[in-house]
């Protein structure tokens, strides 16, 4: 039986013959990609950090060249003016500014060099950009497109999935671009449906975004959940419950968690769900003393069976 060890990167369990050892690290073939391209751009900044440090040491030496070169010519001047006026018992006269013998050849040499600088900056922040873009496509859009385009129910409907920030690869952001005419139960759906597709990737949080706007935050732990329990949990349990497990963009709990009997929860239960999905698709929240309209989210009937055909029609 082969040796299981764990990834040095998500830390997931491995066979040794699956493992992959990349810069001193063992980590698993789904790591590998992240693991190389922190490496490049921790390689990238060491070698950006020793040409800065190069350079400013070379402008040093060509200033204090320069202003020893300025200071002989201007004592040379002198000597000579020395040498050639005679002192008189006259008032002096003003003095003459002194106009130095040397003449610039071109660029100087601490333009160049920071010139060389700069462009040796603007090619790392490119290069990073572009590492950037393509772990995001290969580890984040490509899957959520594969979700998209595998269910004929999702037409219509686009969202962009990226890494939150430049830097680090723990946050990621569920960004609805366009949902034209399409029910609230479809959105939730394709956030499940990305949940099960990254079921064994583990992040610190998940942004919920809409249209490049920050709205909430789920736990890392909890967007894990909803994928491993997707398909097997009780779609009603599992959307009546998502709004207590929903934080906004300070860390404060966005809707609380309610306690009584059975029907008057989960009647408030799926309101602050009605309420949750309208916030982030851009909507105004639902009146807590406004009469219930029909929704796409809706509860019909009194068995919780007849409660579960429902929804799994939509999930």
């Amino acid at each position: 039986m082969p040796e299981l060890i764990h990834c040095g990167h998500c830390g997931r369990k491995l066979s040794s013959q699956a493992a992959r050892r990349v810069g001193g690290v063992t980590v698993c073939p789904n790591c590998v990609a992240v693991v190389k391209a922190a490496a490049k751009a921790r390689k990238i900044k060491t070698k950006t950090q020793r040409q800065l440090e190069k350079t400013r040491q070379r402008l040093q030496r060509a200033e204090e060249k320069d202003r020893k070169a300025r200071e002989k010519e201007t004592e040379r001047i002198k000597r000579q003016r020395a040498r050639e006026t005679p002192p008189t018992p006259t008032a002096p006269s003003e003095p003459v500014p002194a106009q130095s013998s040397v003449k610039p050849t071109g660029m100087p040499l601490w333009r160049k060099l920071l010139n060389t600088v700069a462009g040796l900056l603007i090619l790392s922040v490119l290069l990073v950009f572009i590492a950037r873009c393509t772990l995001n496509h290969m580890q984040l859009q490509s899957q959520m497109n594969e979700v998209l385009e595998s269910d004929a129910r999702n037409s219509r409907i686009e969202v962009s999935v990226y890494y939150e920030g430049y830097i680090g690869f723990s946050a990621i952001v569920f960004d609805i671009t366009s949902c034209r005419n399409k029910a609230p139960i479809d959105v939730m759906r394709c956030l499940l449906q990305f949940a099960a597709a990254k079921k064994d990737s583990r992040y610190s949080r998940v942004v919920l975004a809409c249209r490049g706007e920050k709205k909430f935050l789920l736990e890392g732990s909890y967007f894990q959940r909803l994928g491993q329990e997707y398909g097997a949990q009780n779609p009603v349990y599992t959307l009546r419950t998502f709004p207590s497990h929903v934080y906004r963009m300070d860390g404060h709990q966005a809707y609380g968690t309610w306690t009584g009997g059975l029907l008057g929860v989960v009647g408030a239960q799926m309101k602050d769900l009605r309420n949750f999905v309208s916030e982030w698709l851009g909507g105004p929240p639902v009146e807590p003393n406004a009469v219930d309209k029909p929704s796409a989210i809706e509860i019909k009937g009194t068995g919780s069976a007849k409660c579960c055909r429902t929804l799994d029609d939509h999930i």
